[in-house]
């Protein structure tokens, strides 16, 4: 039996440690860290998230300013999505040195042949609609984001400036499966990864719709 003392270790790292071994400054781990929904910012201030907690944060005070900040247990360098982001962040094939295979395949089963104003290629009308509200809104977001889980999922949309994933529970055939949309939820809720759904028949009314969804989430939208 081979004992890993990396996970064994009870040394925490503070994001200058824990950005050496991954070729990156203190402030790109923060806001990597933060866009994975492992942190938040209050003021001058780093807050864990309940997501983060899990993934190997503990909190911290400096004694001298009282700033709050984080420290991560050595762990969280083997965590597969932290790796994956970092390569995505540096341009790099993240795919290639993915060791989930399904994630790949996963993404070549759809073919995303609307483009929105902002220039993603999304797969569905319902979707470039959403995509270009959020555009014009000028509403950060991403497209086909990965959970920050091992498992393989991925949301329609990711609102950083909110820490919320978005879901459209439709496609061009028509509306998702009740069972998806219920096992889909349920791997949310598991993870208690932040949700808004937006349902085929609320696809007409987003001007209306959309503002009250993102507001609970510190997102303001005209």
């Amino acid at each position: 039996m081979v004992l890993d003392d990396t996970l064994r270790s009870d040394k925490y790292l503070t994001a200058t440690q824990l950005g050496e071994p991954l070729g990156l400054a203190a402030k790109k781990i923060n806001l990597l860290l933060s866009e994975l929904g492992w942190l938040q910012r209050q003021d001058s201030d780093w807050i864990a998230t309940l997501q983060g907690v899990r993934a190997g944060a503990q909190p911290r005070s400096d004694k001298s300013n009282h700033h709050k900040f984080v420290v991560w247990h050595p762990s969280v360098l083997r965590n597969h999505r932290l790796k994956q982001s970092v390569l995505e962040f540096k341009g790099a094939d993240a795919e290639t040195h993915s060791t989930e295979k399904s994630f790949s395949s996963f993404r070549q089963k759809f073919a995303a042949k609307h483009r929105t104003l902002d220039g993603h290629y999304v797969q569905s009308k319902g979707e470039l609609l959403i995509d270009n509200w959020l555009y014009m809104a000028g509403v950060v977001h991403a497209y086909q984001r990965q959970l920050p889980i091992e498992q393989d999922v991925v949301s329609d949309f990711y609102l950083p400036s909110g820490k919320v994933y978005l879901q459209y529970w439709g496609s061009d055939s028509g509306p998702i499966e009740n069972k998806t949309v219920e096992t889909t939820r349920e791997l949310y809720q598991q993870h208690d990864l932040p949700l808004i759904e937006v349902f085929p028949e609320e696809i007409e009314q987003l001007d209306s719709i959309l503002p009250k969804k993102l507001k609970p989430f510190g997102i303001k939208a005209y």
